[in-house]
């Protein structure tokens, strides 16, 4: 069947104009007269200029759509030039045109014309690529034209095409199976020329397989495309017959319809059908030398395919180029990118709410430490004001009378001052280091020395007043847990700046302990944690008492 290969890449070309027609390549423009005379010369050329006239307004008004932003007129400009170079042979380009066309509709959002400008491009490209003999890359873009075909006629015109590729395949009764689908919905429709299309295809499959009806078919759809005028219809039909009958052994029928095909040729002034018409001719004579020259010129064809058929895989990647064409894998990268975009949503609202749920129990922790300075102003001052005045009035009313009472009330008076003076309130601005040195330094008298190293390096004003106010109170409870428990001799507290840290170093000689964390040591260790700070206790019994502080 090679002597049809020529003819047939032309004439099924023929075919899909009619079937897949992208009328509404004019529906925008003002020249619509212009547009459909050469849209005609395409589809009708009356001799070899009509496609060279008509590439020449193609290329030209490729580019002037895109200044007006109609980017689906100079696809379908594009499609109409990749038709003109594949009827010239021209696969390859045909091929680059295509695929540059399919680049512009992968920029342009879907619509029913943007997906019947698919259709027509994948359909192009399946016949492309059956005239590269690549029949699976055929049925690839066959299939991916009836994706998106909404249209009978476009629907059935590509179901002919693929049975057209069992054919190829000899995949007989596949392309029966397609074959008959198109006939009998041509049948519903009336659709004159479709029902002798697919009559035709669809006689001469059966012949391939002995079929009796084969013939029969053949010669009604001859019939009805003489009886209709279809001159390149009428064609196919005499091509066909005389194809069957070359394989029946009858020679003379067979060069009597390839001699009428060859008048028929001629009548259309194509010189494609011409060549065809003379290469089927020429094969039923048996000169050995015009054989040799035939197939000689068919195995260089041959060849030429392959190789343009390999060349455009080299120049395309097309893992990358007709992946984009490929609707179906453009969904599938938008749900990995809508995918990744979830993932890293949810990563952050999940790290939005650990630093939220950080910040308030951070909040929360202020809030406390803020609660319970409050209530030691609080009760200094009531102390102060209440209950140590109180006694003092009572003191002055009773001095002449009682001295024992008096002493007692005294020493009452002494501990509510001592109290309040131990929870007043802590200057936090400026004078807060002159206030935390007095404080450490109330507490050393004859008996006892205290110590401070390195109190004036220390930038005080770097700390926050919930740390300051914390430091202060840590070395208070110290202070007073020395006084009370320890007997010590020697106080000595070292102070060291870490950069933003600060480091308190207490150290005392006094009778020690075994640590137990109850009461002041238990108060000192959650308030350094209250301020994310640290503090070890060191001591044994009769070996002193250290801390180690760092806030």
């Amino acid at each position: 069947m090679k002597e049809l290969k020529h003819f047939s890449l032309f004439f099924y070309f023929v075919i899909a104009i009619y079937y897949i027609n992208p009328q509404y390549l004019y529906s925008q423009q003002t020249n619509n007269d212009s547009l459909r005379y050469y849209y005609d010369k395409v589809i009708n050329p009356s001799d070899s200029n009509d496609l060279i006239d008509a590439y020449s307004f193609y290329k030209r008004n490729t580019q002037k759509p895109l200044i007006n932003n109609d980017t689906l007129l100079v696809i379908n400009n594009m499609r109409l030039l990749a038709i003109i170079q594949f009827n010239w042979g021209a696969l390859q380009d045909s091929e680059e045109t295509s695929v540059s066309a399919l680049k512009l509709l992968d920029d342009l959002k879907d619509s029913p014309q943007s997906r019947e400008a698919r259709v027509g491009i994948y359909n192009q490209l399946g016949k492309i690529y059956r005239g590269f003999d690549n029949k699976n890359m055929a049925l690839k873009y066959y299939n991916k034209a009836l994706s998106f075909s909404t249209k009978l006629n476009d629907s059935l015109t590509i179901l002919n095409n693929k049975a057209n590729i069992y054919r190829d395949l000899k995949q007989y009764d596949k392309a029966i199976a397609e074959l008959s689908k198109v006939y009998k919905k041509g049948l519903e429709i009336q659709d004159t020329l479709l029902i002798t299309f697919a009559l035709d295809n669809l006689g001469f499959v059966q012949s391939k397989l002995a079929m009796p009806e084969g013939i029969t078919n053949l010669k009604k759809s001859l019939d009805y495309r003489l009886k209709i005028g279809d001159t390149k219809g009428s064609y196919s039909s005499l091509a066909h017959l005389s194809d069957y009958y070359k394989e029946e052994g009858d020679k003379n029928s067979a060069i009597a319809y390839a001699d009428r095909a060859y008048e028929i040729a001629e009548e259309i002034k194509s010189s494609n059908f011409i060549e065809d018409a003379l290469a089927r001719t020429l094969k039923l004579y048996d000169d050995e030398k015009v054989l040799t020259y035939i197939r000689l010129d068919e195995n260089n064809k041959k060849t030429k395919n392959e190789i343009q058929n390999r060349n455009a895989s080299m120049k395309y990647d097309f893992t990358k180029e007709k992946r984009r064409a490929d609707e179906n894998e453009l969904l599938s990268e938008k749900e990995k990118r809508r995918a990744q975009i979830f993932l890293l949503l949810g990563i952050s609202i999940l790290l939005s709410g650990v630093l939220l749920i950080l910040y308030l129990r951070a909040r929360y922790k202020r809030e406390k430490l803020l609660q319970v300075y409050n209530t030691e102003i609080r009760i200094s001052k009531k102390i102060h004001d209440e209950v140590a005045n109180d006694v003092y009035h009572v003191m002055s009313k009773i001095q002449s009378d009682n001295y024992n009472v008096l002493d007692n009330l005294e020493s009452i008076y002494n501990k509510t001052r001592d109290i309040s003076r131990e929870n007043n309130t802590i200057d936090l601005k400026e004078k807060f280091n002159d206030c935390l040195y007095d404080m450490l330094l109330s507490f050393k008298n004859d008996s006892t020395t205290v110590i401070t190293q390195n109190f004036n390096k220390v930038n005080w004003n770097q700390l926050s007043e919930i740390k300051k106010n914390t430091t202060y109170r840590v070395l208070q409870e110290l202070m007073i847990n020395m006084k009370k428990h320890s007997n010590a001799t020697h106080v000595v507290i070292k102070f060291n700046q870490e950069g933003n840290k600060l480091a308190i170093d207490y150290k005392d000689n006094g009778k020690g302990c075994t640590l137990n964390k109850t009461g002041g040591l238990l108060n000192v260790e959650n308030r350094i944690k209250t301020i994310n700070g640290t503090v070890t206790f060191e001591s044994e019994v009769n070996n002193g008492f250290k801390v180690n502080i760092k806030v």
